[in-house]
């Protein structure tokens, strides 16, 4: 997802800058990598996997394996 975002941001730079060339190249780019379609898709699986990761991050944290690292221990979610 972050070369969509960073293609995206260039192409509407470009396109404010009227430098239709560099506009078409990062449509072309952004294509290469699935478009917006794939973009969306790719979020949708990090969302998913977001809150496994928090998740187990507070499992480490409870289990002092973070040291050094702030985690939220307000959860009562269980620590299997």
């Amino acid at each position: 997802t972050t070369l969509f975002h960073k293609y995206t941001k260039t192409k509407q730079e470009a396109i404010q800058r009227n430098d239709t060339s560099t506009a078409d190249e990062m449509d072309e780019k952004i294509q290469s990598i699935g478009g917006r379609e794939e973009y969306q898709r790719a979020s949708q699986l990090n969302t998913s996997l977001h809150s496994t990761s928090k998740w187990v991050l507070k499992v480490l944290g409870r289990k002092k394996l973070l040291t050094g690292i702030p985690h939220d221990d307000d959860d009562d979610d269980d620590d299997r």
